[in-house]
């Protein structure tokens, strides 16, 4: 049986998915006053049987007209009696014009599903972009002094990269791509070994530059998190220092600054992934993804095959998790998952398994262009695997 994620109904022009934490309809063809007569009961039944805020995928939509734009205008209005939003993608160029001047649509719109989704596990865009503003340096590398939102400590070394200078590519015997400069450099960086921010004090750290806080001239830029969030973490903080009795250089002050030495982003890594469990109230609130993703780069610094192993295994059980509650996250984390899910059942030589997950994700994914590079990846390494089986 498909979950919830996975289903998709079809109300005449109208796709129904859950993304995230949102219920989105695709609305198909021009929104005009006939296919609103349809989507008008689809949304009120819908807002009967739902909590979630709302998403327009407008990324089919050739053109709206008055009527189209002043339901978008009326929606939002319902939906803010009830404290939840209305957000919009991947509007044409025309459909964006239209939905910009018209007052009363004030909601946000993101030029893209994967610029929509990005902003529900991560750091948006927008604030990714600010950040490189104000760092360090003009390069494509930068480097940044944030205060810790805990301790206070305003010695804390960030770095950031301007992501348009920067491609992801395949390596050899990697579960994971490589973030690697579009064009060739003498300076070449690997983006992992600095990812993490890393307090030298209370040892809180997080790839989340706005989890930290900031000072400018202008004015102080506040942490992202809330209260609940910080206590949590600050009831952490002896498990945190604990790490210095097995890694003693931790107390140097440039243990975490630049050049990060292997073994610093080990460190760095393992902490973020404390800051994940740490941060969500349970379990099922904790981002199994990034967990995972600092499982992964643990193994890319671990000193021995022993810690490998170990945390592929933790990598694997999280991946798990995560494609049993697809609904928690959106479809590029899904879709990633079932790479690497995929990745350590072939590198553990569980062909049937790794098939399995094959089938599901050609099933419900194939025709999900955003994440091309991905898809790819997902049926390259099982073609391979066959094809090396047949040999």
């Amino acid at each position: 049986m498909l979950s919830r994620f996975d289903t998709i109904n079809t109300y005449m022009e109208f796709h129904k998915k859950n993304r995230g934490p949102y219920v989105c309809f695709k609305p198909v063809g021009a929104f005009t006053a006939g296919l609103i007569v349809q989507l008008k009961s689809i949304l009120t039944d819908e807002l009967k049987d739902s909590t979630n805020d709302f998403a327009l995928d407008m990324r089919k939509v050739e053109k709206i007209d008055v009527t189209g734009l002043r339901f978008i205008s009326n929606f939002i209005r319902v939906l803010a009696t009830s404290n939840r939003k209305l957000v919009l993608f991947g509007p044409n160029l025309d459909v964006s014009k239209n939905i910009k001047e018209t007052e009363g649509i004030d909601c946000k719109v993101y030029h893209s599903l994967e610029e929509f989704e990005r902003g529900f596990h991560e750091m948006s865009a927008e604030a990714h972009d600010y950040y490189l503003e104000l760092a360090d340096g003009e390069g494509e590398f930068r480097n940044l002094e944030l205060e810790c939102p805990l301790c206070h400590c305003d010695k804390v070394k960030a770095f950031i990269i301007d992501e348009s200078e920067f491609g992801l590519e395949w390596v050899p015997d990697s579960i994971t791509p490589k973030w690697s400069l579009c064009e060739e450099s003498a300076n070449e960086i690997d983006w992992e070994l600095y990812q993490v921010a890393v307090c030298p004090e209370c040892y809180f750290a997080s790839t989340r530059l706005d989890w930290f806080q900031m000072n400018i001239t202008e004015g102080d830029i506040g942490s992202s998190l809330d209260q609940s969030q910080k206590e949590r973490l600050s009831n952490h903080t002896h498990e945190r220092r604990e790490m210095e009795t097995e890694y003693p250089n931790m107390e140097n002050p440039h243990f975490f600054a630049m050049p990060r030495e292997r073994r610093s982003a080990f460190v760095a890594w393992k902490l973020n992934e404390m800051t994940l469990r740490s941060i969500s109230k349970n379990r099922s609130s904790t981002d199994a993804f990034d967990i995972v993703i600092s499982n992964f780069n643990m193994c890319k610094y671990s000193i021995s095959d022993e810690e490998i192993d170990q945390h592929i295994d933790t990598a694997e059980a999280w991946l798990y998790g995560i494609l049993e509650n697809k609904h928690r996250y959106s479809t590029n984390r899904v879709v990633k998952a079932y790479c690497y899910v995929i990745s350590i059942c072939i590198a553990k030589n569980k062909l049937t398994e790794a098939l399995k997950f094959h089938a599901e994700f050609q099933k419900n994914y194939a025709d999900d262009e955003e994440n091309e590079f991905w898809m790819r990846r997902v049926n390259q390494i099982v073609e391979d695997e066959k094809a090396s089986r047949d040999m």
